[in-house]
C-alpha cells in the first residue's frame, strides 16, 4: 500500500517544517521531510530569521523583564478578535518552551535584540526590546558544501558581500559611532577569510534566515532525518476520517507515503497564486509584488481544503511595501522609508501615512488611500540628493557616496529610478501633480525644523526611530527635501507572505468546516490562519508562531502534548519533561 511509511511526515522545509521534524524525532517518531523545490529553506531562507517570542528565557540577558500576562495584555489589544484567545495563550506559553527545546536538541541558537521594540510598544504590555530574537550566525563550512549548495538563496546578490545580523544592521542604520565599529569589524572579518576571497566565494558567514535554516538543516543531518528535495506532495490520503499519508511525486513517479502518527503541512502561503489573490484579497493584488519565494502557491491549503478543512483569514497578508526591479525581482522596502529627507506620496503628490510606521500598517494605509483616491498604487518614494548620498535603496542601490548615479546607469535608463533637478520636473517625469508634490515637500520641510510631523506623527514612536539617522535632530526620521537633485521610485503593496489558510486549534490540528479537529493532520506557518490575525505585533511574529505550533503539533502527534487546560500554565505541562527524559 505504501511506497514509504514513517511515523511523522513533514511537508515543506522552512523553519516551521524543520522545527516540527526535530521535535518529532526527539519524541521518538520516525520522521521524513519532503520539499517540492530543488532547494530547502522556503521563504524563511529569504527572511530576517527573527522570531518574536514573549517572556523568553533570553530576555534576562538584556535586563528586560516580561510575563505571560503582560504578553497577553499586549496581544489582546493588538491582535484581531477573530483569533481565539486560548490560542494566543497557547502561543505565549509554548513559544519560550519551543526556543529552549531547540537550543537543547538542535544547533539553533538565538540572541535577544535588546533595542528592537514591539511594533506597538506604547500599548499596555508592550516591550522596548528582547521579545524579538536574532539567530546566531552560522557558516557555510559548518553546514558543508552539499547542504550549502542546496539552500535557497535570494535572487539579489548581497549574500556575496559581507553579511550582517539583524542587530548589526540596526547599529549600522542608526548612524551613530557604533555604526563605524560594526562596519569595520564586519569588513575586517570578511577580508580576513582569505580562502573565500582568493576563490571569489560568497561570504562564508550565514546570518538572518539563512543562519536559521542552515542550523536546522544541519540538525536534521546530524539526527539522520531525511529531507527529500524535488518531491511535491499532491494530495492527502484519508482512511476512516483520519489523515494517514500523502500522495507525492518523486523522480517523476507517483508515490504513496504513509504517516502513522500524523502529517504536518508547512508549505507556506499563496503569495504566488494570482488566481487566489484575485479571489481573496480585497484590493489590487499581484504576485509581481510579493517578496515570498516562487513556490509559495498554496499547495498545503489546497490539499487541506480538498478534504473539507476550514479556511480563514484568506484576505490577510504580512504586508510590506516592495520595489519591483527592472529584471522583475522583488525586494521588500522596510528600512529606507524611515530615513529623513524622504516621503511617500500618491499621484496627487500627497502623503497618506507615517512612512516609518510598521510595514504592514503602511500597506494598509496605501490600500485605504487608493480606495479613496485611486492614486496610490503605485505610490512614489521621493527623496533628495542628501538622502541619495547617505542611504541605500535596499540591496538594489547603495549610497551615492559609494555607488554614484553613473555606476547605476541601467537602473536609471530602465526608468526604475527617476531623477530631476527640481521637484516640478520630477513630478512631470512620474506623472505626479507638481503643485501637490511641491506643497507637500514644503510642509515636510517645516515639520523637520521642529521635529514634529503634524500630519502623521512620523518619528513619534520607538519603532519609528529604530532604523533612523540619529545625526539628524530633533527627529531622526524627519527632514525636508532640500538638496537637489531629486529622485523617485515606485512602491507597490507587496507582502512577505500571505497569512490566511487552514484554521487550527491550540495544538496545530487542522479543523474541518464544522470546527472539529481532523485527526492526523497538523498545519503551521503561512499554510494556517495566523495566530496574529490581522496584525503584526513585532519583528518575527511570522516565524515565531510557525516554529512554535510545529513544535506543539509534533508533541501532540507523539502523544506527549499537554492537556488543553495546561497550555496556559507552564508549570503543569508535561511535554518538556517527557522530551527531556526521552533524550
Amino acid at each position: 500500500m505504501w511506497d514509504k511509511e514513517v511515523d511523522f511526515l513533514v511537508v515543506g522545509s522552512g523553519a516551521g517544517a524543520m522545527t516540527g521534524a526535530v521535535t518529532a524525532h526527539e519524541s521518538g517518531l520516525d520522521t521524513l521531510v519532503i520539499e517540492k523545490a530543488e532547494c530547502y529553506g522556503g521563504t524563511t531562507a529569504l527572511s530576517g530569521g527573527v522570531i518574536w517570542v514573549p517572556n523568553n528565557h533570553r530576555m534576562s540577558s538584556a535586563a528586560i523583564n516580561d510575563s505571560d500576562e503582560e504578553a497577553f495584555t499586549y496581544l489582546d489589544a493588538v491582535v484581531s478578535e477573530d483569533v481565539p484567545r486560548d490560542k494566543l495563550r497557547a502561543y505565549i506559553n509554548q513559544g519560550p518552551q519551543m526556543l529552549e527545546f531547540l537550543e537543547k536538541h538542535s544547533l539553533v541558537q538565538y540572541d535577544p535584540a535588546p533595542e528592537y521594540p514591539d511594533y506597538y510598544s506604547e500599548k499596555a504590555g508592550g516591550k522596548l526590546g528582547a521579545r524579538s530574537l536574532d539567530p546566531k550566525p552560522y557558516t557555510q563550512r559548518q553546514l558543508g558544501a552539499e547542504l550549502s549548495a542546496q539552500m535557497r538563496m535570494p535572487d539579489y546578490d548581497y549574500h556575496k558581500n559581507f553579511s550582517m545580523t539583524a542587530d548589526e544592521a540596526h547599529q549600522v542604520f542608526s548612524f551613530t559611532w557604533r555604526s563605524h565599529v560594526v562596519i569595520f569589524k564586519r569588513l575586517f572579518s570578511f577580508w580576513l577569510d582569505v580562502r573565500s576571497r582568493l576563490n571569489r566565494l560568497p561570504d562564508n558567514r550565514l546570518t538572518l534566515g539563512r543562519a536559521l535554516v542552515g542550523r536546522l538543516r544541519k540538525s536534521l543531518e546530524q539526527k539522520d532525518i531525511p529531507l527529500w528535495l524535488n518531491c511535491p506532495a499532491q494530495e492527502l490520503v484519508v482512511e476512516n476520517g483520519r489523515i494517514v499519508g500523502v500522495v507525492a511525486e518523486k523522480d517523476g513517479k507517483s508515490i504513496r507515503i504513509g504517516a502513522r502518527s500524523g502529517v504536518l503541512l508547512a508549505t507556506g502561503g499563496f503569495s504566488n497564486n494570482d488566481e487566489w489573490r484575485s479571489k481573496y484579497h480585497k484590493g489590487e493584488s499581484s504576485s509581481d509584488w510579493t517578496a515570498a519565494n516562487e513556490g509559495d502557491t498554496g499547495d498545503g491549503i489546497r490539499m487541506a481544503s480538498q478534504i473539507n478543512a476550514k479556511l480563514g483569514m484568506m484576505d490577510y497578508a504580512w504586508w510590506t511595501p516592495t520595489m519591483r526591479l527592472p529584471d522583475g525581482k522583488v525586494e521588500a522596502f522596510i528600512v529606507g522609508k524611515t530615513m529623513p529627507g524622504s516621503m511617500v506620496v500618491n499621484k496627487r503628490g500627497e502623503r497618506f501615512c507615517n512612512e516609518a510606521e510598521p510595514y504592514e500598517d503602511f500597506v494598509k494605509s496605501q490600500y485605504a488611500d487608493h480606495e479613496k483616491t485611486g492614486c496610490s498604487i503605485p505610490a512614489y518614494f521621493v527623496f533628495d540628493g542628501r538622502y541619495r548620498k547617505e542611504y541605500p535603496l535596499g540591496i538594489a542601490l547603495g549610497p551615492g557616496k559609494f555607488v554614484p548615479d553613473t555606476a547605476a546607469k541601467d537602473l536609471f535608463d530602465s526608468g526604475w529610478i527617476r531623477k530631476a533637478d527640481t521637484l516640478e520636473a520630477l513630478a512631470e517625469a512620474c506623472g505626479i501633480d507638481p503643485k501637490g508634490l511641491c506643497d507637500t515637500a514644503s510642509k515636510l520641510e517645516e515639520f523637520g525644523k521642529d521635529g514634529v510631523d503634524a500630519d502623521f506623527g512620523k518619528g513619534s514612536t520607538p519603532i519609528d526611530v529604530y532604523y533612523s539617522d540619529h545625526r539628524i535632530k530633533p527627529n531622526p526620521c524627519l527632514w525636508g527635501l532640500v538638496k537637489p537633485p531629486f529622485y523617485a521610485i515606485e512602491l507597490w503593496p507587496g507582502d512577505l507572505g500571505t497569512k490566511g489558510g487552514v484554521m487550527t486549534d491550540e495544538y496545530g490540528r487542522a479543523l474541518d468546516v464544522a470546527g472539529q479537529p481532523i485527526e492526523g493532520l497538523y498545519v503551521t506557518g503561512n499554510s494556517s490562519a495566523s495566530v496574529m490575525g490581522n496584525s503584526y505585533p513585532g519583528a518575527g511574529a511570522t516565524i515565531g508562531p510557525a516554529m512554535t505550533f510545529s513544535y506543539v503539533a509534533a508533541l501532540h502527534a507523539s502523544q506527549a502534548a499537554p492537556l488543553a487546560s495546561d497550555l496556559g500554565d507552564k508549570d503543569s505541562t508535561e511535554s518538556g519533561e517527557k522530551i527531556a527524559n526521552a533524550s
